[in-house]
Protein backbone atom coordinates (compact mmCIF):
# COMPACT_ATOMS: atom_id res chain seq x y z
CA UNK A 1 0.00 0.00 0.00
CA UNK A 2 1.46 3.40 -0.80
CA UNK A 3 2.30 5.81 2.24
CA UNK A 4 -0.69 8.22 0.82
CA UNK A 5 -3.05 5.73 0.75
CA UNK A 6 -2.06 4.64 4.27
CA UNK A 7 -2.43 8.22 5.78
CA UNK A 8 -5.50 8.94 4.34
CA UNK A 9 -7.50 5.48 5.68
CA UNK A 10 -5.69 6.29 8.98
CA UNK A 11 -7.23 9.96 8.62
CA UNK A 12 -10.42 8.41 7.92
CA UNK A 13 -10.79 6.32 11.08
CA UNK A 14 -9.60 9.38 13.05
CA UNK A 15 -12.13 11.28 11.82
CA UNK A 16 -14.65 8.62 12.49
CA UNK A 17 -13.42 8.44 16.09
CA UNK A 18 -13.52 12.18 16.22
CA UNK A 19 -16.73 12.19 15.29
CA UNK A 20 -18.35 9.86 17.84
CA UNK A 21 -16.45 12.12 20.62
CA UNK A 22 -18.39 15.07 19.22
CA UNK A 23 -22.05 13.82 19.38
CA UNK A 24 -21.67 11.00 21.76
CA UNK A 25 -21.65 8.07 19.53
CA UNK A 26 -20.55 4.89 21.25
CA UNK A 27 -17.54 4.08 18.95
CA UNK A 28 -17.21 0.28 18.64
CA UNK A 29 -15.18 -2.28 16.32
CA UNK A 30 -16.74 -3.50 14.59
CA UNK A 31 -18.44 -0.26 13.64
CA UNK A 32 -22.54 0.01 13.91
CA UNK A 33 -24.67 0.86 10.43
CA UNK A 34 -26.41 3.07 12.11
CA UNK A 35 -23.80 5.12 13.92
CA UNK A 36 -21.94 4.51 10.29
CA UNK A 37 -24.92 6.54 8.73
CA UNK A 38 -25.14 9.08 11.03
CA UNK A 39 -21.27 9.48 9.94
CA UNK A 40 -21.87 9.64 6.38
CA UNK A 41 -24.86 12.15 6.78
CA UNK A 42 -22.86 14.81 9.23
CA UNK A 43 -20.65 14.69 6.30
CA UNK A 44 -22.89 15.24 3.65
CA UNK A 45 -24.04 18.12 5.69
CA UNK A 46 -20.70 19.66 6.19
CA UNK A 47 -20.48 20.23 1.85
CA UNK A 48 -18.11 17.06 1.12
CA UNK A 49 -18.69 15.75 -2.38
CA UNK A 50 -19.45 11.97 -2.73
CA UNK A 51 -16.48 10.68 -3.92
CA UNK A 52 -14.69 12.53 -0.60
CA UNK A 53 -17.22 10.62 1.43
CA UNK A 54 -16.67 7.37 -0.35
CA UNK A 55 -13.05 7.75 0.33
CA UNK A 56 -13.23 8.51 3.85
CA UNK A 57 -15.20 5.07 3.97
CA UNK A 58 -12.83 3.19 1.99
CA UNK A 59 -10.32 3.64 5.12
CA UNK A 60 -13.02 2.52 7.29
CA UNK A 61 -13.92 -0.61 4.73
CA UNK A 62 -10.09 -1.71 4.77
CA UNK A 63 -9.90 -1.64 8.46
CA UNK A 64 -13.00 -3.71 8.20
CA UNK A 65 -11.46 -6.34 6.16
CA UNK A 66 -7.76 -5.84 7.46
CA UNK A 67 -9.30 -7.70 10.22
CA UNK A 68 -12.24 -9.85 9.12
CA UNK A 69 -14.92 -8.21 10.34
CA UNK A 70 -18.50 -7.48 8.91
CA UNK A 71 -17.97 -4.76 6.63
CA UNK A 72 -20.30 -1.69 7.44
CA UNK A 73 -19.49 0.09 4.26
CA UNK A 74 -21.28 -3.09 2.05
CA UNK A 75 -24.20 -2.81 3.59
CA UNK A 76 -27.64 -1.79 1.74
CA UNK A 77 -27.92 0.95 3.96
CA UNK A 78 -25.11 3.02 3.63
CA UNK A 79 -24.81 1.88 -0.05
CA UNK A 80 -28.63 3.54 -0.25
CA UNK A 81 -27.31 6.52 1.34
CA UNK A 82 -24.17 7.16 -0.75
CA UNK A 83 -26.63 6.60 -3.74
CA UNK A 84 -28.96 9.36 -2.33
CA UNK A 85 -26.15 11.43 -1.87
CA UNK A 86 -24.86 11.35 -4.99
CA UNK A 87 -28.16 12.17 -7.09
CA UNK A 88 -28.68 14.72 -4.60
CA UNK A 89 -25.33 16.92 -5.48
CA UNK A 90 -25.74 16.20 -9.07
CA UNK A 91 -29.47 18.14 -9.19
CA UNK A 92 -27.38 20.72 -6.98
CA UNK A 93 -23.94 21.76 -8.71
CA UNK A 94 -25.12 25.33 -8.06
CA UNK A 95 -24.54 26.27 -4.72
CA UNK A 96 -27.58 27.01 -2.89
CA UNK A 97 -26.94 28.24 0.10
CA UNK A 98 -28.02 32.17 1.19
CA UNK A 99 -25.43 34.60 2.58
CA UNK A 100 -25.12 36.36 5.23
CA UNK A 101 -23.78 39.59 4.24
CA UNK A 102 -23.26 42.73 6.73
CA UNK A 103 -26.41 43.50 6.64
CA UNK A 104 -28.04 40.07 8.07
CA UNK A 105 -24.73 39.69 10.28
CA UNK A 106 -25.53 43.07 12.06
CA UNK A 107 -29.24 41.80 12.57
CA UNK A 108 -27.88 38.46 13.83
CA UNK A 109 -25.81 39.80 16.56
CA UNK A 110 -28.87 41.76 17.83
CA UNK A 111 -31.49 38.43 17.93
CA UNK A 112 -28.58 36.69 19.45
CA UNK A 113 -29.46 37.02 23.09
CA UNK A 114 -32.78 35.77 23.09
CA UNK A 115 -30.91 32.37 21.39
CA UNK A 116 -28.29 31.62 23.45
CA UNK A 117 -27.81 31.18 27.37
CA UNK A 118 -26.70 34.89 29.01
CA UNK A 119 -23.11 33.74 29.59
CA UNK A 120 -22.54 32.18 25.65
CA UNK A 121 -24.06 35.35 23.61
CA UNK A 122 -20.37 37.37 23.54
CA UNK A 123 -19.22 34.03 22.68
CA UNK A 124 -20.96 33.03 19.20
CA UNK A 125 -20.98 36.75 18.58
CA UNK A 126 -16.97 36.70 18.58
CA UNK A 127 -17.86 33.10 16.24
CA UNK A 128 -20.08 34.76 13.89
CA UNK A 129 -18.16 37.93 13.22
CA UNK A 130 -14.68 36.11 12.92
CA UNK A 131 -16.23 33.46 10.13
CA UNK A 132 -17.79 36.66 8.47
CA UNK A 133 -14.81 39.27 8.77
CA UNK A 134 -12.12 36.71 8.20
CA UNK A 135 -13.86 34.51 5.53
CA UNK A 136 -13.47 31.01 7.33
CA UNK A 137 -15.20 28.09 6.70
CA UNK A 138 -17.23 27.37 10.30
CA UNK A 139 -14.65 24.27 10.88
CA UNK A 140 -11.76 26.15 11.15
CA UNK A 141 -13.12 28.43 13.84
CA UNK A 142 -14.47 25.64 15.93
CA UNK A 143 -14.46 21.94 16.38
CA UNK A 144 -15.73 19.58 13.50
CA UNK A 145 -15.14 15.96 12.05
CA UNK A 146 -11.83 18.16 10.97
CA UNK A 147 -10.53 18.01 14.42
CA UNK A 148 -7.18 19.44 12.81
CA UNK A 149 -8.86 22.84 11.47
CA UNK A 150 -9.80 24.01 14.82
CA UNK A 151 -8.76 27.52 15.68
CA UNK A 152 -6.57 26.69 18.84
CA UNK A 153 -6.29 29.47 21.61
CA UNK A 154 -2.31 29.13 20.65
CA UNK A 155 -2.53 30.08 17.09
CA UNK A 156 -3.86 33.73 18.20
CA UNK A 157 -2.10 36.68 19.42
CA UNK A 158 -3.32 40.12 20.11
CA UNK A 159 -1.32 42.95 17.97
CA UNK A 160 -0.87 46.57 19.51
CA UNK A 161 1.69 49.81 19.14
CA UNK A 162 1.05 53.02 19.84
CA UNK A 163 -0.27 54.82 16.91
CA UNK A 164 -0.99 51.54 15.17
CA UNK A 165 -4.50 49.62 14.75
CA UNK A 166 -4.98 47.04 17.61
CA UNK A 167 -5.40 44.02 15.96
CA UNK A 168 -5.57 40.08 16.52
CA UNK A 169 -3.35 37.85 14.07
CA UNK A 170 -4.53 34.05 14.01
CA UNK A 171 -2.05 31.66 12.58
CA UNK A 172 -3.32 28.95 10.86
CA UNK A 173 -1.42 25.93 10.56
CA UNK A 174 -4.09 23.69 8.78
CA UNK A 175 -6.82 24.24 6.33
CA UNK A 176 -9.19 22.71 4.00
CA UNK A 177 -6.87 22.48 0.68
CA UNK A 178 -4.12 24.24 2.65
CA UNK A 179 -1.36 21.34 1.46
CA UNK A 180 0.79 22.31 4.41
CA UNK A 181 0.57 25.88 2.97
CA UNK A 182 0.38 28.23 6.22
CA UNK A 183 -1.39 31.21 6.57
CA UNK A 184 -1.64 34.38 8.99
CA UNK A 185 -4.68 35.84 8.99
CA UNK A 186 -5.09 39.21 10.08
CA UNK A 187 -8.54 40.72 11.74
CA UNK A 188 -8.76 44.37 12.04
CA UNK A 189 -11.56 46.50 13.86
CA UNK A 190 -14.90 47.51 11.72
CA UNK A 191 -17.08 50.09 12.68
CA UNK A 192 -20.43 49.44 13.96
CA UNK A 193 -21.60 46.63 15.82
CA UNK A 194 -19.80 44.19 14.32
CA UNK A 195 -16.35 44.59 14.84
CA UNK A 196 -14.76 41.38 15.00
CA UNK A 197 -12.05 42.37 17.08
CA UNK A 198 -14.34 44.59 20.02
CA UNK A 199 -16.24 40.81 19.95
CA UNK A 200 -13.21 38.71 20.65
CA UNK A 201 -11.63 40.87 23.19
CA UNK A 202 -14.55 41.06 24.73
CA UNK A 203 -15.15 36.76 24.85
CA UNK A 204 -11.35 36.69 26.03
CA UNK A 205 -12.01 38.84 28.78
CA UNK A 206 -14.02 35.19 30.74
CA UNK A 207 -12.97 32.83 28.29
CA UNK A 208 -12.76 29.58 30.40
CA UNK A 209 -9.02 28.06 31.12
CA UNK A 210 -7.96 24.75 30.07
CA UNK A 211 -9.28 24.35 26.63
CA UNK A 212 -6.79 24.49 24.06
CA UNK A 213 -9.46 25.13 21.08
CA UNK A 214 -9.99 28.82 21.01
CA UNK A 215 -14.06 28.80 21.16
CA UNK A 216 -14.98 27.31 24.29
CA UNK A 217 -18.22 26.77 26.55
CA UNK A 218 -17.98 28.11 30.34
CA UNK A 219 -17.14 24.54 31.37
CA UNK A 220 -14.25 24.43 28.89
CA UNK A 221 -15.83 21.89 26.37
CA UNK A 222 -14.91 23.16 22.60
CA UNK A 223 -17.88 24.78 20.64
CA UNK A 224 -19.03 22.33 17.69
CA UNK A 225 -20.10 22.97 14.19
CA UNK A 226 -23.40 21.26 14.99
CA UNK A 227 -23.70 23.75 17.82
CA UNK A 228 -23.03 27.05 15.84
CA UNK A 229 -25.18 25.64 13.35
CA UNK A 230 -27.63 24.82 15.99
CA UNK A 231 -28.20 28.65 17.76
CA UNK A 232 -28.12 29.98 13.86
CA UNK A 233 -31.04 28.18 12.71
CA UNK A 234 -32.65 29.80 15.70
CA UNK A 235 -31.59 33.52 15.00
CA UNK A 236 -32.76 32.95 11.13
CA UNK A 237 -35.90 31.75 12.04
CA UNK A 238 -36.41 34.84 14.80
CA UNK A 239 -35.50 37.42 11.63
CA UNK A 240 -38.44 35.69 9.86
CA UNK A 241 -36.66 33.51 7.50
CA UNK A 242 -36.37 30.17 6.14
CA UNK A 243 -33.93 28.34 8.39
CA UNK A 244 -33.16 25.39 5.32
CA UNK A 245 -31.61 28.13 3.24
CA UNK A 246 -28.56 29.14 5.43
CA UNK A 247 -26.00 27.22 7.57
CA UNK A 248 -23.13 27.77 9.02
CA UNK A 249 -20.72 28.05 5.76
CA UNK A 250 -22.93 31.29 5.12
CA UNK A 251 -21.14 33.49 6.32
CA UNK A 252 -18.16 32.40 4.33
CA UNK A 253 -21.16 33.38 1.15
CA UNK A 254 -21.87 36.22 2.68
CA UNK A 255 -18.31 37.71 2.85
CA UNK A 256 -17.33 36.38 -0.83
CA UNK A 257 -20.69 38.45 -2.37
CA UNK A 258 -20.00 41.79 0.12
CA UNK A 259 -16.45 41.50 -1.67
CA UNK A 260 -17.75 41.12 -5.03
CA UNK A 261 -20.33 43.25 -4.04
CA UNK A 262 -17.30 46.02 -3.34
CA UNK A 263 -15.59 45.95 -6.44
CA UNK A 264 -12.46 43.97 -5.29
CA UNK A 265 -10.74 41.81 -8.05
CA UNK A 266 -10.70 38.03 -8.19
CA UNK A 267 -7.16 37.94 -7.12
CA UNK A 268 -7.71 40.08 -4.16
CA UNK A 269 -10.74 37.60 -3.48
CA UNK A 270 -8.74 34.48 -3.86
CA UNK A 271 -6.41 36.08 -1.22
CA UNK A 272 -8.99 36.98 1.37
CA UNK A 273 -10.56 33.34 1.23
CA UNK A 274 -7.45 31.46 0.61
CA UNK A 275 -9.13 29.83 -2.60
CA UNK A 276 -6.25 28.41 -5.15
CA UNK A 277 -8.72 29.65 -8.06
CA UNK A 278 -12.11 31.47 -8.69
CA UNK A 279 -14.04 28.48 -6.94
CA UNK A 280 -15.26 31.17 -5.25
CA UNK A 281 -17.89 32.58 -8.01
CA UNK A 282 -19.83 29.52 -7.73
CA UNK A 283 -20.88 31.15 -4.16
CA UNK A 284 -21.61 34.86 -5.93
CA UNK A 285 -25.65 35.10 -5.71
CA UNK A 286 -26.51 36.44 -8.95
CA UNK A 287 -29.95 38.17 -7.00
CA UNK A 288 -27.98 39.64 -4.58
CA UNK A 289 -24.95 41.18 -6.82
CA UNK A 290 -25.31 43.95 -9.48
CA UNK A 291 -23.19 43.44 -12.01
Amino acid sequence: MAPSTRRSYALAWKKYANFCEITGVTLTFPVDVSSLALFVAELAAEGLKHSTIQTTLSGISYLHQLYNKNNPVTTFLIKKLLLGIKKTQAHSSQDQRKPIDYQLLCQSLHLLPQCTAPQETVMYSAIFTLAYFACMRMGEVVLSTEEAHAALISQLTFQWEQGVTPTFLLRMKSFKFSKDRKVTLRIRPHQGPACPVSWLCKYLLDRPHGSYYLFCHPDGRPVTRKQVSDVLSRVVVLAGLDARSFGSHSFRIGRCTDLMQAGLSDAQIRTHGRWASNAFRVYVRPDVVEC
